[in-house]
């Protein structure tokens, strides 16, 4: 396991991308780049969905060849059911 206190400097860290990226099952890589099919789902709360905040979670990742996607939860409408 990866065990983190701060996630906003944590995940900014590129050792801590590079470990998060460690825990990944390997594969025979089909291309130069072992990330390629790596695909980060960012899972930000409150503040940090927003953007300069998830930008600054997931660049290590993003220029380590992983495609970045995001579930804002926190930003956004709100429906309140009747």
């Amino acid at each position: 396991g990866l065990f983190a206190g701060s996630g906003s400097i944590a995940m900014s860290d590129p050792h801590m991308a590079q470990a998060v990226l460690s825990l990944l099952p390997r594969h025979h890589p089909r291309h130069d780049d072992p990330n390629e099919d790596v695909n980060l789902l960012y899972l930000g709360t409150a503040t940090y969905d927003l953007e300069r905040f998830k930008r600054k979670q997931t660049r290590r990742f993003e220029e380590m060849g992983c495609r970045i996607r995001s579930l804002d939860v926190a930003n956004g409408s709100f429906a309140r059911s009747a």
